[in-house]
C-alpha cells in the first residue's frame, strides 16, 4: 500500500483545494473585482492598464488550512478593439501547492450601448505535494511512499465570453478544458486524479439610486461535474462609488461581508469575512481576504471608478 498513498495525498488535494468535491480552482469573495482570474474575456475591458492582487487565508483556525494569491495586470490595446494580459496564482493546501501562470488574450467588439469581447488563455499549472516533510508514524519508522515528494507539471487552455457596459456586466468561461491525468491509476484502488474543466457565470448590475448612493447586485455560480453547484449571491451598497459594503451568502453555508474603499483615482483596497454556517465552525468558522487594484488610463488622464 506504499504507491497508492502517493496518488492519494495528491488525489486529496484535488479534491480539497476548492470548498467541495473536485472542485480544484481556488475560490474567491471578491471575485466580481477579479474576473481576469477566471475569464479570459474580460482582458483589456477597463479604461486602461489595470493590475490586481488578492490574497486569501481560509478556515484560519485549522492548521494546513487553504492560502490562496493570486496576481494579474492586463490592458487594452489597436483602440481597445484587442486585450491582453497575464496571470499569476498559487494556491496551497498543508504540504500541497499548485502554482500556475497564464497569458489571455481578447478581442472586443463594439455595439451602440455595451460591448461584448471573446477570450483564449493558455496556462502552465505546477503541482506539488512534500511527501518527505509529513510525520506519517508515531514511531519513526520509514514509510518508502513518503521518501520522496511528487511534482507534476500540466498545460491547458481555455476560453470565455463577457459583456459588460457601464452599468453592468455578464460572463461565461471554462479557464481549463483538457483534463489532464495527474496521477497513475491504481490496480489496488482504481484512483486517478485529474484537472477537471470548472465552469463559470458571473454578472452584476449598478443601480444608481441618485447621485450619492448606488446599489451592485453581483452573483457566481461555478459547476464542476460530479459535484454540487456552488453559488454566491451578493449585495454591495455605494457611497458616491468610492467607499462600498454589501453581504453575500454562499452554499457552502458561508455568510460573506464585504469593505471596499477608493483611496485614489488610481487605488482601490478591499476586504472580505467569510463567516461559516456549517458544522465546520466548530473548528475554523472564519476565513479572510484582501483585495488591492491598481487602474491607470491611456496616459495616465483620470478614470471613473470601476466597481467591477
Amino acid at each position: 500500500m506504499k504507491t497508492p498513498m502517493k496518488h492519494i495525498l495528491l488525489g486529496l488535494f484535488i479534491a480539497a483545494s476548492g470548498s467541495a468535491l473536485a472542485q480544484q480552482d481556488p475560490q474567491s469573495s471578491m471575485y466580481m473585482f477579479n474576473p481576469l482570474a477566471v475569464n479570459p474575456a474580460y482582458a483589456g475591458s477597463a479604461e486602461g492598464l489595470q493590475s490586481n492582487i488578492l490574497y486569501r487565508s481560509q478556515w484560519t483556525a485549522m492548521p494546513g488550512a487553504p492560502k490562496t494569491f493570486t496576481a494579474n495586470i492586463h490592458n487594452p490595446f489597436f483602440d481597445e478593439k484587442v486585450g491582453g494580459g497575464i496571470s499569476f496564482s498559487s494556491d496551497e493546501l498543508g504540504v500541497t501547492k499548485r502554482s500556475q501562470v497564464a497569458l489571455a488574450g481578447s478581442y472586443h467588439l463594439q455595439f451602440k450601448t455595451f460591448r461584448v469581447s471573446m477570450g483564449l488563455s493558455l496556462s502552465l499549472s505546477q503541482y506539488h505535494v512534500g511527501l518527505s516533510s509529513v510525520q506519517h508514524s508515531i514511531d519513526g519508522s520509514v514509510d518508502n511512499a513518503f521518501s520522496a515528494d511528487i511534482n507534476e507539471n500540466t498545460f491547458n487552455f481555455g476560453t470565455g465570453i463577457f459583456g459588460y457596459a457601464k452599468n453592468w456586466y455578464v460572463g461565461l468561461s471554462v479557464p481549463h478544458f483538457k483534463r489532464n491525468i495527474l496521477s497513475v491509476n491504481t490496480a489496488a484502488l482504481d484512483l486517478t486524479a485529474f484537472e477537471t474543466p470548472h465552469m463559470f457565470f458571473q454578472g452584476g448590475y449598478i443601480y444608481d439610486i441618485n447621485p450619492m448612493w448606488s446599489i451592485k447586485p453581483n452573483f457566481m455560480m461555478k459547476y464542476v461535474n460530479h459535484a454540487p453547484l456552488s453559488f454566491d449571491l451578493n449585495c454591495n451598497v455605494y457611497y458616491k462609488k468610492t467607499i462600498g459594503a454589501g453581504l453575500g451568502f454562499r452554499t457552502d453555508k458561508s455568510m460573506i461581508a464585504l469593505f471596499e474603499v477608493q483611496l485614489h483615482p488610481f487605488l482601490k483596497v478591499g476586504y472580505a469575512y467569510d463567516y461559516s454556517l456549517s458544522s465546520l465552525a466548530t473548528y475554523a468558522a472564519s476565513s479572510h481576504e484582501f483585495f488591492l487594484r491598481y487602474a491607470i488610463g491611456p496616459k495616465g488622464v483620470h478614470i471613473s471608478p470601476r466597481l467591477y
